[in-house]
């Protein structure tokens, strides 16, 4: 009985100092649903030799994350093994673009993926997978001996199960020439993993010189401690502290009294001094004479001062009563005068006051020597000049800090540009988007304030929308060659195709409305125009159909149904009741899966089915097992699944009447008018001709990933389309004419 553990994942990675060895550890964030069908993926991928690519190391991590998640409706070791084959494949792309020789020599990867308590796992090169469990170290792979595959990497995948008390260690080897596995695993035993991450991180941090790339995962059960064994700030150990208090401490005391010693002898030196000084009889007698000098100054000076006191203060006070006197009539004077000075100025006009000070200025100009005045006028000059020149400099200072922000924006947009390439070398969309829009934003924000940064910003944009044709695989075909143009040159004859059928080697095109059938010969491009019955009613949906062994089956606007072979139109006789229950509906898309005809009525919002059995077609039933939305639905295609599309560009799956998730994937600009969808199975690909967009537009149906957008300024009234898949070629149906394009 497995134990039910919560798991925990830690990781970290150091680069070597000399900048040749290179690492990177993944560990990725799924989705739930991601979670809960393929795992959490854990990747570590180091290279040892000089790369041209930066962040390589990243990408290829992101590569196979990206791989591995886009097969969600696989288990684990298909998903795994399919992203294995393929990472096999761009080994050479990787070579021949970073001009490395035998790169599988030179990389190591693990990659791990772990689903509840279960570890799925297969690496390459100079990585050790170990088990921890209490002192027992184990080395995985050395008991799981595969013989190496030469042609490839990843030949075997080792699976188990994480136990409690028990923990997997994935590193570069690298690690253990700086940690011993010991250590490690001693550390586990007393702590958890997240210590442990940060032991072998600070044990690293100690070293000088580190040369080649570290990554390292630890994965176990997530425990949390009742108790640290030791603080992070408290290194000392027992023993320690004992040594301290024993040797250390009384040391630092000893050394502290050796001071006080000092002070203690310099105290008893000048107690003796002050003693010899004090029995001195020559120095007693002046100190009396000085003393007895200094009263007798003190007593005359005394004396002196309190009769120039006397007087002056007698003197002082009459002047201070004056003073005090006079204040009223003071401040009443100096009121009444500033009260005059301000009724005048505020009788003065703007004018006055401008002219009076303009006034006062030249007066006091005039009455200035010629010296000064020459003085005067210099320092005005030198004032203007300086703050005209200081001005000028800032300005200055301003356009070169300004021009060299702008040089690297340039830089840093040319480097997200370049690094987005890089990423579709890889195969790195996901990645590619994101660079690819955040240089987009950037580009946006550029002055263009000249004729050389409109160039400039030109120039970027050019780059980008290259890029993101890459990024989006957007082909633009500017002449694409026209099959057939059956637009009549007569103005008395309508001619409006709606449909084009491949069927017994020759090209077919159909006027619903006018119920005119086409022959297009391929060699010759003639158009054979074919005899069909006056009387028939407007044609509503056709195709061909595998209950008439491959024949044309189509409907007219009374919900009779029809077959055409080429040459002649025959019409099904269905029983009366039967008849009258199908024209209960409006038919607006037929398909057919073995012998099972499938209309679509996208008033009712329905699917309707029609067996047929050994010579006759039977009843129509309702396929859809709940209610669904049909109500925008323009087409429909079947593989055994049904894929319907919507003119607002959303497409969806059903399966036996049932909803299915499907998702493909998002494209710039989305898919908003979808007139047709196609596909079979013998394909792997699902085809839409979006109107709006003017493009024919390729999805792998399996991944939902993008094969390649074809877009066309020609695509201006895009109706229909037909795949050879054979010869490689689509046939677009545009108004009246037909293009053929290479896929």
């Amino acid at each position: 009985m497995s134990e039910n553990l919560e798991i925990s994942v830690k990781s970290f990675h150091i680069n070597s100092h000399d900048k040749n060895s290179f690492v990177d550890v993944l560990i990725s964030s799924p989705s739930p649903v991601q979670k809960r069908t393929l795992g959490k993926l854990v990747i570590i991928t180091q290279i040892n030799s000089e790369i041209q690519t930066k962040n390589l190391i990243n990408i290829i991590n992101e590569n196979i994350r990206s791989n591995y998640y886009s097969n969600i409706n696989a288990n684990i070791e298909f998903s795994l093994e399919s992203t294995l084959s393929d990472f096999n494949k761009k080994i050479k792309e990787i070579e021949k673009i970073e001009k490395i020789k035998d790169l599988k020599s030179k990389l190591s990867t693990c990659v791990i993926i772990i689903k509840d308590n279960s570890v799925y796992f297969t690496q390459h090169g100079d990585i050790s997978s170990l088990l921890l469990h209490k002192t027992k170290i184990i080395n995985i792979v050395e008991d799981n001996v595969v013989e190496d595959n030469p042609e490839k990497i990843f030949s075997n995948i080792i699976i188990g199960k994480i136990t409690k008390g028990s923990t997997l260690l994935f590193s570069t080897n690298s690690l253990f020439d700086y940690t011993e596995q010991e250590k490690i695993s001693n550390h586990l035993e007393n702590s958890n993993i997240e210590n442990t991450t940060e032991f072998i991180r600070k044990s690293l941090d100690a070293k000088e010189d580190i040369s080649y790339g570290i990554g390292c995962v630890l994965i176990g059960e997530k425990k949390i401690l009742e108790e640290e064994i030791a603080n992070e700030d408290d290194d000392v150990s027992y023993e320690d502290r004992n040594n301290m208090e024993q040797n250390i401490i009384p040391q630092l005391i000893g050394n502290i009294n050796k001071p006080l010693g000092f002070f203690k002898d310099f105290s008893n030196f000048v107690s003796s001094k002050m003693k010899s000084l004090s029995e001195n009889k020559k120095l007693n007698d002046f100190i009396n004479s000085t003393k007895k000098n200094s009263k007798e100054a003190i007593t005359i000076i005394s004396e002196k001062s309190k009769e120039n006191i006397k007087k002056g203060g007698e003197s002082i006070s009459k002047k201070m009563k004056v003073f005090f006197t006079s204040i009223p009539s003071t401040v009443k004077t100096a009121i009444e005068k500033t009260k005059k000075i301000n009724e005048e100025i505020a009788k003065e006009t703007p004018k006055e006051r401008f002219a009076r000070y303009e006034n006062n200025i030249k007066t006091w100009y005039k009455e200035l020597t010629l010296a000064k005045k020459i003085v005067f006028v210099s320092i005005i000059v030198v004032i203007f000049s300086s703050l005209i020149t200081y001005r000028i400099w800032q300005q200055n200072e301003k356009a070169k800090i300004a021009e060299n922000e702008y040089q690297d924006s340039l830089n840093y947009i040319k480097s997200i540009q370049n690094e987005s390439t890089s990423s579709l070398l890889y195969n790195n969309i996901p990645k590619a988007k994101e660079l690819i829009s955040n240089a987009e934003y950037l580009i946006s924000n550029l002055k263009t304030d000249s004729k050389t940064r409109q160039e400039n910003k030109l120039k970027l944009e050019e780059e980008n929308k290259n890029i993101l044709n890459k990024v989006y695989k957007i082909i633009n075909i500017t002449n694409p060659t026209v099959l057939s143009d059956l637009s009549s040159n007569n103005p008395a004859v309508t001619v409006n195709i709606n449909k084009i059928l491949f069927f017994k080697n020759s090209l077919y095109a159909f006027d619903y409305k006018n119920k005119g059938f086409y022959n297009i010969d391929n060699a010759s491009k003639n158009v054979i125009k074919i005899t069909t019955d006056a009387n028939l009613n407007e044609i509503k949906a056709m195709n061909i159909v595998s209950s008439e062994n491959g024949n044309i089956l189509f409907i007219d606007s009374s919900n009779n149904m029809y077959t055409f072979d080429g040459t002649s139109i025959n019409r099904i006789t269905l029983k009366d009741s039967y008849q009258t229950e199908l024209n209960k509906y409006s038919i607006s898309d037929i398909n057919s899966y073995s012998q099972t005809l499938y209309l679509l009525d996208t008033n009712k919002q329905d699917i309707l089915t029609i067996k047929k059995g050994t010579k006759d077609y039977g009843n129509v039933y309702s396929w859809l097992k709940s209610s669904w939305d049909f109500k925008d639905v323009t087409s429909m295609t079947i593989d055994g699944y049904i894929y319907t599309a919507k003119s607002n560009g959303l497409v969806e799956k059903f399966y036996r009447g049932y909803n299915r998730a499907f998702t493909l994937d998002e494209i710039n600009p989305k898919l908003q008018n979808i007139v047709k969808i196609y596909t079979d199975d013998s394909t792997n690909n699902i085809y839409i001709l979006d109107a709006q967009g003017k493009r024919f537009v390729v999805f792998n149906k399996n991944t939902g990933s993008l094969v390649g957008q074809y877009i066309s300024t020609s695509f201006d009234k895009l109706k229909d389309f037909y795949v050879d898949s054979k010869a490689n070629k689509a046939y677009i149906l545009n108004d009246n004419k037909i293009f053929e394009i290479s896929l």
